[in-house]
């Protein structure tokens, strides 16, 4: 069944719009967060996650840039995990990525067969970075493996929903594809298509930025506050 957010519009600014729509729709499955470098996946990603927390719904999360290295470190030392400590600290930053990536994976495999009964929600942050694109090919083949839940006794019984982020067209190709800056969904069936798509999204955000930048200036000059209240100037 879908599921739909109520994004919060203004949720750097009081009064100035990040987003241009306020109803978004997900629906079970992969949903792929797509746009250029700035157009608002990560805070996407938030918001959802925050509404999910209003509403009580339990989800389970990682972000591949900011739950590698250093963080991951210090989480297995306190596991007393001493062998994936060696295994971080000898690698190179792109293989660590790599090991952190597919613990959380095994992790996330446990979550979904523990909940099994009940609608699973999976987000995942820059899914693509620090992966070759075999490594890809086996992440996305892992989450159908997920998704048909043929390693649960009984099978899935609630939906399941995961939302990717991503730069890479390798997760892109032929997934359900949200573009964060219309709000709407589509798909990608060539690399040519894909980037052209990125290059016009990269124009989009910096017209947005443009009109962000004249809205914060309108707002100054009638004497708002970020509370939208009125105030004097003495």
């Amino acid at each position: 069944m879908s599921y739909t957010f109520t994004i919060r519009r203004d949720c750097y600014e009081e009064g100035v719009n990040f987003f241009r729509y306020r109803k978004l729709t997900i629906e079970p499955g992969v949903t792929v967060l797509t746009g250029c470098n700035g157009a608002g996946k990560s805070t996407l990603i938030t918001l959802m996650k925050e509404e999910l927390d209003r509403a009580g719904i339990k989800y389970t999360s990682y972000d591949n840039m900011r739950n590698g290295g250093v963080y991951a470190m210090t989480h297995y030392a306190y596991l007393n995990d001493l062998a994936s400590v060696s295994n971080v600290f000898s690698s190179s930053e792109g293989e660590s990525l790599i090991y952190n990536f597919g613990q959380k994976l095994m992790a996330i495999g446990k979550y979904i067969r523990a909940h099994a009964n009940t609608d699973q929600w999976i987000f995942i942050d820059a899914v693509d970075s620090g992966l070759s694109i075999d490594n890809m090919a086996q992440v996305k083949a892992l989450f159908q493996s997920i998704l048909s839940g043929e390693d649960i006794p009984g099978g899935l019984i609630g939906d399941t929903y995961i939302i990717l982020s991503t730069n890479s067209y390798e997760f892109a190709e032929n997934a359900r594809c949200l573009d964060v800056i219309s709000g709407k969904t589509r798909t990608f069936r060539s690399y040519s298509t894909y980037r052209k798509y990125i290059l016009n999204s990269a124009e989009k955000k910096q017209e947005r930025e443009e009109r962000t930048e004249k809205k914060r200036e309108a707002l100054k000059n009638r004497g708002t506050d970020r509370t939208g209240l009125w105030v004097q100037h003495g």
